[in-house]
């Protein structure tokens, strides 16, 4: 039960951190520019989005959770170079509770 609230909750944000890069949020453009990785934003919110999807549903939540922690590990290394170890924290956060969710799942949580 709790797994399942927490893959959710990381699906969930996966999808509508997407929905941001898809859309074009200023904030968001600026960091990609600042990044420069401008040109990578449609398959980096391609990438996000399925693996938020596919952390929704119990038959796919392995995988799921092995390229969320990839993608995540790709978010982590450009924000902590760029911007430091504060604005890493987020994605940080979301790979902890992929995980977490992963071994309550493991244990019949």
């Amino acid at each position: 039960m709790i797994a399942n609230v927490l893959f959710i909750l990381v699906g969930i944000v996966l999808i509508l951190s997407a929905a941001t890069k898809f859309i074009g949020v200023e904030k968001v453009i600026g960091e990609f520019k600042l990044f420069n990785l401008l040109k990578y934003r449609f398959f980096a919110s391609t990438v996000e989005l399925v693996a938020g999807i596919i952390l929704l549903f119990p038959e796919t939540r392995f995988l799921g959770t092995l390229l969320t922690t990839s993608y995540l590990g790709g978010v982590m290394t450009c924000c902590f170079q760029h911007l430091g170890l504060k604005n890493s924290l987020p994605a940080m956060a979301l790979t902890g509770l992929v995980w977490a969710g992963c071994i309550m799942q493991h244990l019949g949580f």
